[in-house]
């Protein structure tokens, strides 16, 4: 059983501001490290493409957004960049995994989280402070500081190319409608959010439901010949789900990941 090193905390200073399109790796533990890569391309409206690079052997991992029940999410500050207005991770589809009775959401390998950057300035600097972490098997919680100059006419072909597949591995947006045949419902009595689709997915395993609190985790779902899902909510304070105003629900086809973000009713006797 993994151990959550609760109290082992990896400390990182600030590197130098880096002039190219990657900064050097950070060491995080005995086998992983992280990077920042930029594409070194400003787009017309100002956007620069660039990630999170994470170096790790295939028996470790780090965690999606929505880490489970025993991870830790990656969480980015970028509030000390200079002239960036905005930064948005752009995650890639997370694995579900079950390991002692508890679910969590990873990433297993070499990892890039594609970042979307908003310059307002040519001098712009992406100051990342990172938390996450970093799993084999003791689960250490890591704090980084990396920062890099954002060169518009640095154009680094590795780098994009790399982002470019990090893209193609997140799940595309679907409208609800295309998806499901009614609006998903959440009952307060058993705990289970029923999803009722259109058609059928290939894998429905694999599909994933979260909301804005990381804290509310969902179990694999449950799939019916009437093309229904039910996911059972294992978090302890099943209360929040009632303060949720949406849900993102995730799943895999032939074409790649999709999600959908929908509104969802609330049925039971406990509302």
């Amino acid at each position: 059983m993994k151990k959550l090193a609760l109290l082992i905390i990896a400390l990182f200073s600030a590197v130098p501001v880096a002039d190219a399109a990657e900064t050097q790796s950070l060491s995080m533990s005995d086998n992983a490290s992280v990077r920042l890569v930029t594409s070194g391309q400003r787009l017309a409206d100002g956007t620069m493409w660039a990630g999170i690079d994470i170096a790790m052997p295939p028996d470790t991992n780090t965690y999606w957004r929505v880490p489970g029940e025993t991870g830790v999410p990656l969480v980015m500050d970028w509030n000390q960049s200079r002239n960036i207005t905005d930064a948005e991770i752009i995650w890639p589809m997370p694995r579900r995994v079950v390991k002692a009775g508890f679910t969590d959401y990873v990433y297993e390998g070499n990892t890039l989280f594609p970042v979307k950057l908003m310059m307002a300035g040519s001098d712009a600097v992406w100051r990342a402070h990172l938390t996450l972490g970093i799993c084999n098997e003791i689960c250490v919680p890591v704090s980084v500081d990396l920062e890099i100059a954002l060169n518009a006419d640095q154009k680094d072909m590795a780098s994009q190319i790399r982002i470019q597949q990090a893209l193609a591995e997140t799940p595309l947006e679907e409208d609800a409608d295309n998806v499901f045949a009614a609006p998903p419902e959440f009952d307060t009595i058993t705990n289970l959010m029923t999803i009722r689709l259109k058609t059928p997915l290939r894998d429905p395993a694999s599909s994933i439901i979260a909301t804005a609190d990381p804290s509310l985790v969902f179990a694999q779902p449950l799939s019916f010949p009437d093309n229904s899902l039910q996911f059972r909510l294992l978090s302890r304070t099943p209360e929040r789900m009632t303060q949720q105003d949406q849900i993102d629900f995730l799943f895999d086809t032939s074409d790649g990941p999709y999600f959908v973000t929908s509104r969802f009713d609330i049925v039971g006797s406990d509302r």
